[in-house]
């Protein structure tokens, strides 16, 4: 449990309080918990133990990053690649930052970086393709993918496949896909969602009903865990709003709302919650909030979701002003 964690990481540094590794392992437990701020304070002490250590510097930004200082981060994972220029995870990790803030090109060159170091580094092919396909460079993200299943076949893989299908309108190849990845990652709600989604678009709505009842399970038990995670909470009402749950989706729309929705991934997911529902107004809203925090508008072009929404008359200069962009 994460109380044992802590209680031998404890024992440890009353042997010697100078055990840089054990306040990196600190600060990951307690981020875990949502306990932002002690992982700040715990991970700025192994700094102050070992300067040059990358780990510390990424967990005190992913720490600064869930506390949406975005620009304390992305300087503290720069600080990461300053201490291990040949960190791969650090590379990783500021790829992760450029992605989640839609900013896909600099996203890209993280992740070039990833695949020097690691040339077998599944991960790295992974997040290069999501993040070509992000910029509408759909043949290129295809050939990541391959590029990763060919070195091991992994659920990040098989899930992209099931999101480069499903952003192609095949919703029944990308089931089959996100079949493959919760196989392999059966505890991952977002596999479950995704999986969700692809089989409504399907037509095969008892599956789709079961997987989203998956993704209410494993969010209520990881919300216990940490409940400052505004996505998560997002991803949950999404799934209230799938199996027709208005009162739950609503409430947790609110309260992903009130822990500051951090990104535009996040901020599209609202809209579509609201959009499911019929309501209209929060959806606009929200979508142009995601177009302002970057996401992109090819996202939502061809989003089944949005499909009458697009038909709106205020959806052409909301579509104008991002196409300017």
């Amino acid at each position: 449990s994460i109380d044992r964690a802590v209680a031998h990481c404890e024992q440890a540094l009353a042997i010697d309080s100078r055990l840089a590794p054990v306040h990196v392992t600190l600060a990951i437990l307690a981020r875990g918990r949502g306990r932002y701020e002690e992982a700040i304070a715990v991970a700025q002490r192994a700094i102050e133990l070992d300067p040059v250590n990358s780990a510390a510097y990424r967990e005190l930004g992913r720490a600064q990053e869930a506390l949406n200082r975005f620009a304390d981060a992305e300087a503290t994972y720069r600080k990461a690649i300053e201490a291990r220029t040949d960190d791969w995870l650090a590379y990783s990790t500021l790829g992760g930052f450029y992605a989640a803030r839609s900013r896909w090109p600099e996203a890209e060159s993280a992740y070039q970086r990833v695949i020097v170091l690691m040339p077998d580094n599944t991960g790295g092919y992974n997040n290069l393709g999501v993040a070509y396909f992000r910029m509408g460079r759909d043949e290129e993200a295809a050939r990541m993918w391959e590029r990763s299943l060919a070195i091991r076949a992994t659920f990040s893989a098989a899930s992209n496949v099931g999101t480069h299908y499903f952003g192609r309108g095949q919703y029944t190849e990308a089931a089959r896909a996100f079949e493959r990845a919760v196989a392999v990652a059966p505890n991952d709600l977002r596999l479950w969602r995704n999986l969700g989604a692809a089989l409504y678009w399907a037509g095969e709505r008892d599956q789709s009903r079961a997987s989203y009842e998956k993704v209410v399970t494993l969010a209520d038990a990881e919300r216990k865990v940490n409940p400052r995670q505004p996505a998560l909470v997002a991803q949950l009402a999404d799934a209230h709003a799938m199996l027709g749950a208005t009162s739950e989706a609503l409430a947790n729309a609110a309260a992903a709302e009130r822990l500051g929705v951090p990104d535009g991934e996040t901020a599209f997911m609202l809209a579509g919650v609201y959009e499911h529902l019929g309501d209209r107004d929060p959806a606009f809203t929200w979508l142009k909030q995601a177009l302002d925090r970057g996401y992109q508008l090819a996202n939502i072009e061809r989003s089944p979701t949005m499909a009458e929404l697009r038909k709106d008359a205020r959806y052409k200069p909301l579509a104008e002003r991002a196409g300017r962009r």
